[in-house]
């Protein structure tokens, strides 16, 4: 069993640390990812021209907080901070706030469906942000986050969404699929769930909308119960699904950029998007990867480490290790022999 598992460069080998460490990088890692969009989108049309007063003091403040929220969560975690990780988790929660704030504008003011989903979704991302920095700040009072052999944590700590993990490997492993499975649905889901009353009513985009949806319930499927009955046969079905679309857009990453080079055109954001989407698949392919050789080994991913240290050592008389090959009659046992307590 791993002792120490490494996020981003950072080892850490408490179970509850490693789940509420992943969440909070990931979290750091999308916000700065459509930060860096942003940043790209300005420097092509070369500024904000195009804005009112308002809305370049309504960018302003979004690129702080993005930029706040990338700063805080990595060196929080990193150096163990108290500061850093309180601030985290308070820009997390204002933004769930204000997420849930114009959720509601948006409904008085008769916003399709689909974005209000969205927003709720956004809402909860950010709660959950605030809840596992708050974990990190708590533990942080303790000592450091980095490091720990994890020999004196609960036993418990050793599950996700209630799924028991057999070690830190696994965990990790689960994490990230389940991670990058996450982005996905977001970034398919959104048009499943915008797009639905075009495609189904007014069938506009109806072949790429059913295809969005088959990828999003088919990997949500192959990964949810691949990992939970330790199936070899879901999670290469996963692992196939997560390596053709990681191809996908790598040749629509190619494509995109001869295709710009050719007519001239500002291209970058697209390209960086793509590359985002082929690192969530790559990773998805990788830990999936890494959980299929798990089971293809023998092991059982929802194995709880409490069982396994509740059976013990196995007394070796029970495997018939240190037997004498002459065993006794059954009518006449010798203990003495045989070296084995009769009661």
């Amino acid at each position: 069993m791993a002792v120490e598992e490494s996020v981003l460069g950072l080892a850490i080998g408490d179970p509850e640390v490693l789940k509420a460490t992943q969440f909070v990088l990931t979290s750091v890692g999308i916000t700065a990812f459509f930060l860096l969009l942003e940043l790209m989108h300005v420097l092509e049309q070369q500024g904000l021209h195009d804005l009112t007063s308002l809305d370049k003091f309504l960018w302003a403040v979004d690129t702080l907080r993005a930029i706040a929220t990338t700063v805080s969560g990595y060196l929080g975690i990193k150096w163990s901070n108290r500061i850093f990780l309180g601030c985290f988790c308070g820009v997390s929660i204002l933004s769930s706030v204000m997420a849930l704030i114009t959720s509601f504008y948006d409904l008085q003011h008769s916003v399709p469906a689909g974005f209000l989903v969205l927003r709720f979704f956004a809402c909860l991302f950010f709660a959950m942000g605030g809840y596992f920095s708050w974990i990190l700040f708590q533990r942080a009072k303790d000592g450091a986050l980095i490091g720990g052999d994890g020999s004196s944590v609960n036993k418990d700590a050793y599950s996700l969404l209630g799924i028991p993990m057999m070690d830190l490997q696994v965990l990790k492993a689960t994490q990230w699929v389940f991670t990058s499975l996450g982005i996905v649905v977001c970034l398919l889901g959104s048009f499943v769930i915008i797009g639905f009353q075009d495609a189904l009513w007014q069938g506009k985009l109806t072949f790429l909308w059913f295809f969005c949806l088959g990828v999003v319930v088919s990997m949500s499927y192959t990964a949810v119960f691949g990992i939970m009955r330790s199936s070899m046969s879901l999670l290469a079905c996963f692992i196939c699904l997560s390596g053709s679309l990681c191809t996908f857009f790598i040749v629509g990453t190619v494509l995109t950029i001869l295709l710009c080079e050719k007519l001239g055109m500002h291209c970058l954001t697209s390209v960086i998007f793509n590359l985002f989407v082929v690192g969530v698949f790559g990773s998805a392919l990788q830990n999936a990867t890494t959980l299929r050789r798990k089971i293809a080994t023998g092991v059982s991913l929802t194995a709880t480490i409490r069982d396994e240290e509740e059976m013990g050592t196995v007394p070796a008389a029970r495997l018939g290790v240190g037997a004498s090959d002459d065993h006794p009659s059954r009518d006449e046992p010798d203990a003495h022999d045989s070296g084995v307590e009769v009661l």
